[in-house]
């Protein structure tokens, strides 16, 4: 797969465990030459999580999977 989609929209709670695992993953894909987005609309709790530890700037952020997809399929 070219790219992972992490629809975060419905999650009402997030910690530094969460944030841990989405650096992880992101790092991994980055390594591997693949895409990682984070799919939104972002909770507000969620959203000051990535705000209040600096890390919004490391992640990409899709509104929709749909864009996701579009993105990301193979060009014919």
């Amino acid at each position: 797969m070219p790219a992972t989609a992490v629809d975060l929209s419905a999650v009402t709670f997030a910690d530094s465990a969460t944030l841990g695992a989405l650096l992880d993953a992101h790092n991994r894909h980055h390594r591997d030459g693949r895409a990682f987005h984070i799919v939104g609309p972002l909770p507000s709790a969620v959203r000051l999580l990535f705000d209040h530890s600096g890390t919004l700037e490391h992640f990409t952020f899709t509104p929709t999977l749909q864009q996701v997809i579009d993105q990301t399929k193979p060009k014919t």
